[in-house]
């Protein structure tokens, strides 16, 4: 008895648009019942036989394992790079990459994508490089054109622009733009101090902490409402530290300072060197390192600013150098501006 392979439906669809192409010498089955011809596909089914939709799916498996092994040889290289050997001009093999004497000029995916970087990279000629940096500049040129457009569109949004603008359309006289734009901050910083203290750990380092010991002392006279407190690692080095006191008036401020010899501490905060500087936020009853060795109140009023940025105290578009100007901390600027610099009365 004569054995049928029977073919399921799914494999008679492939079969249809394996053979839905001009060669004369395949069955034509685009006027079957699925292209809304009825009268012909019986009589166009007939003639794909089990033998020739076994040879075309045979043909399409091996077409889909080139496909995949190719699939396959990308992903690897981009993800799981097999090391490649090359060949020194002494003739040594080694592999690519693995020390200096085998370097060869690495290039990342987007570079790949860039000819003429290809071209200049594997080249190594001055024809090569020339080609490349004429891209390169015509690439600025372009880059240029779409920050001019940002800019314009940033001093269009105004207020509306999420991020904090600096120098983008803002006026900047002697450098009083900075100045606003410190003293707005601080401002910010202040408004929320009352959330937070300032741990110093000292006593490890003791170089950078008497380099750092008479800054300090200002900006604790200048932060008179700000809780700062001094952590010791031994006796030994609250002592050295407090020596200084007598030769340095400023320094008498930090009699006012709270101060604490804790060993144990500098090992549960990890400290390594020293000063260290904590931010301790009260109400998340978390430590947090902002700086590290001598720092100025501007270093640690950007760390604080970060901090409060970070953890949703401020949105970061607050810190617009637009908003300084409307801060009444401006006053101050134009009147120290006009009373200084132009030696004039300053009326409001």
């Amino acid at each position: 008895m004569k054995k049928h392979i029977i073919v399921p439906a799914i494999l008679l669809s492939i079969a249809g648009a394996l053979f839905a192409q001009d060669d004369d010498k395949s069955p034509k089955i685009e006027q079957g019942f699925r292209f809304g011809d009825i009268s012909k596909s019986k009589d166009d089914l007939k003639k794909v036989t089990e033998k020739q939709l076994l040879l075309e799916l045979v043909k399409l498996n091996k077409k889909q394992l080139k496909e995949q092994k190719r699939i396959r040889e990308i992903l690897e290289n981009k993800f799981e790079p097999k090391p490649k050997m090359m060949t020194l001009p002494d003739g040594t093999k080694c592999i690519e990459n693995s020390s200096a004497k085998c370097f060869k000029m690495p290039m990342i995916d987007s570079i790949k994508k860039i000819p003429v970087y290809v071209n200049a990279y594997q080249k190594r000629t001055l024809k090569a490089e020339k080609a490349k940096d004429l891209w390169e500049a015509k690439y600025i040129s372009e880059v240029q054109k779409l920050a001019y457009l940002k800019g314009q569109a940033i001093r269009e949004l105004g207020p509306k622009y999420p991020l904090a603008t600096t120098r983008i359309g803002t006026i900047n006289n002697f450098g009083l733009d900075s100045v606003a734009q410190s003293r707005y901050e601080k401002s910010i910083v202040n408004k929320y101090m009352h959330n937070f203290e300032i741990n110093i750990f000292l006593g490890i380092n003791k170089g950078l902490d008497m380099y750092s010991l008479v800054r300090l002392a200002y900006i604790v006279r200048d932060n008179p409402k700000w809780k700062i407190n001094l952590i010791f690692k031994s006796t030994k080095a609250k002592n050295d530290w407090e020596k200084q006191y007598k030769n340095f008036y400023v320094s008498r401020n930090l009699l006012k300072l709270n101060t604490i010899v804790q060993p144990s501490a500098f090992k549960e905060f990890k400290i390594y060197t020293t000063p260290s500087l904590f931010l301790k936020d009260k109400k998340l009853h978390k430590d947090t390192l902002i700086f590290i060795g001598r720092a100025t109140e501007e270093d640690i009023v950007s760390r604080i600013l970060d901090y409060l940025i970070n953890k949703k105290y401020i949105k970061r578009n607050e810190l617009s150098r637009i908003n300084a100007w409307k801060s009444p901390t401006s006053e101050g600027v134009v009147k120290d501006y006009y009373n200084d610099a132009l030696g004039i009365d300053y009326e409001k």
